[in-house]
């Protein structure tokens, strides 16, 4: 009986105490019961809740890492500004350069200067300029002086080995001329440098003269009178005595002055002389009569013999105005006084400028040898009078 209950005992024994053993080991490994299906569930979603979390954190730092670097990569190939700042592109020039920096990389370098012209305005067709480098850049890194003008490339040129340079002849268009200095480089081409200002101007100004018209006159003055461009400076002179006047130019263009003449030929010379030194030239030739009003006495006798008493004669005279013309309605009083005989009187009006006193009457009774006079006065119709005589003898 004890052997049969041992042969039987045994493998309850261990069926009992394998099931219990297994239910240890399990409770050990978890401290508590298994979970249900429904339960280990809930478990994962809620350790996949942790893991996406965790995941998403570490995309973004490394997202932001990204951006840090790809800002400080660009900045690190963009050209520095004066101020040490990058520029907004790596094509951009900058907007100022401090004199002396020396381009780093693909930068530009600063533009040159130019030195303002004497003056602004000239008449011929090309100029000297002049400037200076503002920054120290190696002759040997290909770089190129350039001068424009109106914005057209007319010179091209090596970096000078000193900051200062020159361009003779640079040449010019008729009107405003912009000039401005670059320099081009392995980066590109500066800003251009302040532009300088020249005009050139090469058309003598406009002079239209007037007066005096070529010909003959009887003034002892002329006057000069025209038109210029406003502006010009106009002279008048007059070869013949070298009398000379300054014309006073009128917000017009229109001029006028006085100058005296000579008796014969007289070369009035008329120029008119621009800001920018242009001069035209017009020059009148006239011709001075004597142009004095003026009365003339003509005696049919000079000489009368007292034995030849009495005696008639004839006395003419002709009146002429300022232009040598024969003057109408003159007022001519004529007198003549033989040498021991009364004073005799004659008035008459001129026609085309004579008048003519016929049968003077010189008497024998009361005359004398010796010389007798005629006089004439004359009224012009303007006011103005003119006297004039001659001598007649009696012997």
């Amino acid at each position: 009986m004890a052997g049969m209950g041992r042969t039987t005992s045994r493998p309850r024994q261990a069926r009992t105490s394998g099931g219990a053993r297994g239910d240890v080991r399990g409770s050990r490994s978890s401290g508590r019961r298994r979970p249900g299906p429904a339960q280990a569930g809930r478990r994962r979603e809620q350790r996949g809740a942790r893991v996406s979390w965790a995941r998403r954190l570490g995309i973004a730092g490394a997202l932001l890492l990204a951006g840090v670097s790809v800002v400080l990569a660009g900045q690190a190939f963009q050209p520095a500004t004066s101020d040490g700042v990058p520029g907004t592109a790596a094509s951009s020039r900058p907007s100022t350069v401090t004199a002396g920096h020396s381009p780093v990389g693909g930068s530009l370098p600063a533009a040159p200067r130019l030195d303002e012209p004497p003056v602004g305005l000239v008449t011929v067709d090309n100029l000297e300029v002049s400037g200076r480098l503002v920054e120290d850049l190696p002759r040997d890194a290909g770089y190129r002086l350039r001068l424009y003008v109106n914005g057209e490339l007319v010179r091209d040129r090596r970096l000078p080995r000193r900051r200062a340079f020159t361009f003779p002849e640079v040449p010019l268009r008729e009107g405003p001329n912009a000039i401005t200095a670059a320099i081009a480089g392995p980066a590109g081409e500066s800003l251009h440098s302040p532009a300088i200002e020249v005009e050139l101007d090469t058309q003598p100004p406009a002079l239209q003269l007037a007066e005096p018209a070529p010909g003959v006159v009887y003034a002892e003055d002329v006057i000069v009178r025209g038109t210029s461009e406003a502006g010009a400076t106009v002279s008048a002179s007059n070869r013949a005595n070298r009398a000379a006047a300054t014309l006073a130019i009128e917000d017009d263009g229109q001029f006028e002055a006085r100058l005296p003449l000579v008796i014969g030929s007289n070369d009035i010379v008329v120029e008119a002389r621009d800001r920018a030194g242009n001069a035209q030239r017009a020059t009148v030739t006239v011709e001075r009569m004597d142009g004095r009003a003026g009365v003339s006495l003509s005696l049919t006798r000079r000489s009368i013999a007292l034995t030849a008493l009495p005696a008639t004669m004839t006395i003419r005279a002709r009146v002429l105005d300022p232009t040598g013309q024969p003057v109408d309605d003159a007022e001519v009083t004529l007198t003549i006084s033989p040498p021991g005989l009364p004073t005799q009187t004659h008035v008459e009006i001129s026609r085309e400028g004579n008048v003519t006193w016929a049968g003077v009457r010189i008497a024998r009774d009361g005359a004398q040898r010796g010389q007798g006079l005629v006089t004439v006065l004359v009224v012009m119709p303007d006011g103005t009078t003119l006297q004039g005589s001659e001598f007649f003898t009696i012997q």
